[in-house]
């Protein structure tokens, strides 16, 4: 589980202290799917108590969020290149023109 091999030992450590300390987290990771394929995805953990309030289980519930990340890239792209030939538009430019001209 989880085993896209993007993540580091911190990124987990801090998953689980929030787990402990809130008793939730929630937040997006990569994942790997059956074929090999590295995918997002956004991923809910809870702790599930009894009635003594004690930690029995852990729920885990995950949303494959390919779909969005592609529209998120395809607006992103859409907003700083022309529509019809498809170049970098004018904001664009001047962003990389100061990026270049500070370095």
């Amino acid at each position: 589980m989880l085993s896209s091999g993007l993540h580091d030992q911190h990124f987990y450590r801090t998953m689980w202290e929030s787990i402990t300390h809130f008793g939730h987290w929630r937040g997006e990771v990569w994942n790997r799917r059956k074929n090999g394929e590295i995918f997002p995805e956004w991923l809910s953990v809870s702790e599930v108590r009894n009635e003594l309030d004690d930690i029995t289980h852990y729920v885990g519930t995950f949303s494959d969020i390919s779909d969005l990340k592609s529209a998120q890239k395809e607006i992103q792209y859409l907003s700083s290149h022309d529509a019809l030939t498809g170049l970098p538009d004018i904001a664009l430019f001047k962003d990389r023109l100061e990026t270049a001209i500070s370095i």
